[in-house]
């Protein structure tokens, strides 16, 4: 390189510094900044940064815990980078483990990597850095953050003035002290213990929220939701039936919605209520059987449901069930708006050659057909060329998912 010369000299250092952005990962942007002077000089105007204990540790060699100096590094590069910075990821959780992998006894006493409590929280939130951050994702160490509840949310609150998007995961949150966060427009909680049983406290101070998603969010009785600018709601259930016990309101600009959770029907009634849903996406527990589904919720219902909105889209485990229930409302007395349908096609030893729920379909309604990966270009070719003759109404897409 010293025969010709950095060939980032000639950039612009804004330039160089969202090339350094877009790595964001400190540990690869600190081996950048061994390459180029360029690159060295752009590191201190980064405007994202993401700090992960696992990249850490395999760059210390070994699969040990980065040690007791991670929870402070988050503090030490928003001193460093704090004219810059807006976006500041912390992940623990790569490598370490999730809920979902931790049985009851494997509690870690250690607090190396408890990323929501208030000391680690403050340390960054607590600058000018902090006070100037746009985004913040925040993914805690679940065997040290699962007993232990955790002020994120009020220290974030209090300092964190303008961000907009806040997205925590793998931890026990108390709501005492929250404030109102008017710019706040995206939340997203992923399994986490919330201590606030109902949602008051969201409602309260997160009135401006227009996407919410609550992934495995437990600690809730009699859950409402009332947020007037909402426009997408993703929300994965912890218990099949909290579905009757949600309230919602002031739902008017919802738009989009994604349900998980097998009862379907209660959950589709009350999101829906006084609102115009677009588009829905639905999905089933990963352990339904196709008994359970086709008792929690009837054919029938499905097919009215489907019927009434311009844009479904059915996720892998629920177009698994659908594909398997072949005699799915034959003789449909609904006239229907379906205009565009999404189905990821599963593994299956034989495609059905009739699939009653395209009947259902709007003229001209857009079908697109997600083959799992596992599907051979034979099958694909053969269902491609059924279906198109057996459906002419449909224009359709095909594509892959794995």
């Amino acid at each position: 390189m010293s025969g010709v010369g950095d060939p980032f000299d000639s950039l612009p250092e804004v330039v160089v510094a969202d090339v350094l952005g877009r790595v964001a990962d400190v540990g690869d942007i600190a081996a950048c900044r061994l390459a180029s002077r360029a690159l060295h000089a752009a590191s201190y105007t980064c405007s994202r940064v993401r700090l992960c204990a696992a990249a850490l540790a395999r760059r210390r060699g070994g699969g040990a815990h980065p040690g007791p100096h991670f929870r402070a590094a988050a503090g030490n590069l928003a001193s460093l980078l704090w004219p810059h910075v807006r976006s500041l990821e912390i992940d623990a959780s790569e490598g370490w483990g999730y809920p979902d992998d931790v049985e009851e006894v494997e509690f870690d006493e250690a607090d190396d990597l408890h990323l929501t409590a208030r000391e680690t929280v403050t340390a960054w939130a607590d600058t000018a850095a902090g006070h100037a951050l746009k985004e913040v994702d925040i993914a805690d160490y679940w065997p040290q953050s699962c007993w232990r509840r955790a002020e994120a949310l009020p220290v974030i609150s209090r300092f964190c003035h303008n961000l907009m998007k806040l997205v925590l995961k793998n931890a026990w949150l108390s709501v005492d002290g929250l404030r109102i966060m008017p710019n706040l427009t995206h939340l997203t909680l992923e399994f986490i213990r919330l201590d606030d049983e109902d949602l008051s406290k969201l409602n309260e101070c997160f009135p401006c929220l227009q996407i919410l998603n609550l992934i495995g969010v437990g600690g809730l009785k009699d859950p409402n939701i009332d947020l007037h600018q909402l426009k997408t709601c993703h929300w994965e259930l912890t218990a099949d039936k909290l579905g009757p016990n949600v309230q919602i309101g002031g739902l008017m600009s919802l738009t989009n919605l994604r349900i998980e959770s097998l009862d379907l029907k209660s959950l589709f009634q009350v999101f829906t209520e006084n609102c115009d849903i677009n588009s829905l996406e639905l999905e089933i527990p990963i352990s339904t059987k196709s008994h359970e589904l086709f008792k929690a919720v009837k054919p029938e219902y499905l097919l009215q449901l489907f019927a009434s909105i311009n844009e479904i889209k059915l996720a892998p485990r629920l177009s698994r069930e659908m594909m398997h229930f072949h005699n799915l409302c034959n003789n449909s007395q609904f006239r229907s708006c379906l205009r565009k349908l999404l189905v990821h096609l599963p593994p299956l030893n034989t495609v059905p050659v009739r699939v009653p729920l395209f009947k259902n379909c709007a003229p001209l309604c857009e079908v697109t057909i997600l083959f799992h990966a596992d599907y051979s270009d034979d099958i694909r070719q053969t269902v491609t060329s059924i279906w198109t003759q057996r459906y002419p109404h449909i224009r359709w897409n095909w594509g892959t998912w794995n």
